[in-house]
């Protein structure tokens, strides 16, 4: 006997039977900075060394390996007599008297200025930034600093930034030291930095980078092209991580002018929001380039497109339009051009 079994398709449910695709999508306006995660290559500069102005014996140091020094301050005495370290734009490389200028000059007043006295910089070496001068040195501990009538260029220290770690200790407690004899070595430092790749689909505007608690301005290509902004790169913790753990790895890793592979996370983001529109990819029409239109409230709008992600598009709508839905439904639109 034969035993058989009869396969009738089931019913589909009437509630899904009667389910139509939506005809329309929400439209939500939204400001965004499109924050990107990154990869900021690094170019490193030569290691320098601050060397010393003056012969003598070294008399008392505090130089530790991975310390810092800062500008305005001392952490090496020469016979006694403390070296300051001034982080001018420009080196001091002559004794200044009262009434002489020039550009050295107005890199002392930038620097003095910074360090919060109170110094017009006019490129015109005066009583005023004499005893500015004085006041540096003397809270840097240079008690003979009260009598000086001019600057003497040997009791400085150059320091190509405000706050610099330091590599070695290159003088010892007691050693005997020349002029140019190295007092201590400087990491290598900063020369160039550049997003790479530069991510895709980005909004248009200004770009910076986010870096712990930096922001730096960038240029169209990613570059960061101001001295103020490698400045402010240099001295961050982020650059003192990669200086430590990031470049001290495989060959050509933290060589003069080499960049090191791995780079430094950061995020790439506009400099200020911008106001975009988040709709369904789908809800565009004739689109040509970066312009399209859409139905936003059931009237042809002409719109940017700035981006995409995840089957939604972004857009700016022509001349401060605005509209809270678009039709996903186009074939029949009339043109917005």
């Amino acid at each position: 006997m034969a035993v058989g079994a009869l396969l009738v398709p089931s019913r589909v449910p009437e509630g899904i039977a009667k389910t139509a695709p939506p005809a329309s999508a929400p439209a939500t306006r939204m400001n965004s900075i499109d924050a990107q995660a990154a990869t900021l290559v690094i170019t490193l500069s030569d290691a320098q060394k601050i060397v010393s102005p003056v012969a003598g014996t070294v008399t008392s140091t505090n130089c530790s390996a991975d310390g810092v020094i800062v500008s305005g301050t001392s952490a090496v005495s020469v016979d006694d007599a403390p070296l300051v370290f001034l982080a001018t734009p420009r080196p001091l490389w002559r004794d200044l008297e009262v009434g002489e200028s020039g550009a050295d000059v107005s890199a002392l007043q930038q620097e003095l200025a910074r360090l919060g006295r109170d110094v017009g910089i006019d490129g015109r070496f005066g009583r005023r930034t004499l005893a500015a001068v004085i006041d540096v040195a003397k809270d840097a501990g240079v008690t003979g600093a009260t009598a000086w009538t001019s600057l003497p260029a040997s009791s400085f220290l150059w320091l190509p930034a405000p706050t610099v770690r330091i590599a070695s200790c290159d003088a010892l407690l007691g050693s005997r030291i020349d002029p140019g004899s190295p007092l201590m070595s400087l990491p290598q430092g900063l020369s160039a930095a550049r997003v790479s790749p530069v991510p895709a689909n980005l909004f248009p505007g200004d770009r910076v980078i986010n870096v712990g608690d930096r922001t730096v301005p960038v240029d169209g290509d990613g570059v960061v092209a101001s001295a103020e902004g490698l400045e402010s790169l240099a001295q961050s913790d982020a650059f003192a991580a990669f200086q430590a753990n990031g470049t001290g790895g495989s060959p050509g890793e933290g060589r003069p002018g080499a960049s090191a592979p791995s780079g430094m996370p950061v995020q790439y983001e506009l400099a200020k929001p911008i106001s975009v529109v988040s709709i369904p990819a789908a809800a565009l029409y004739d689109t040509r380039d970066e312009t399209g239109c859409v139905l936003g409230d059931g009237k042809p709008t002409p719109v940017t497109i700035v981006g995409s992600q995840l089957g939604q598009a972004f857009v700016i709508p022509a001349n401060g339009a605005d509209f809270s839905n678009v039709r996903l439904t186009t074939g029949e639109a009339r043109s917005c051009g």
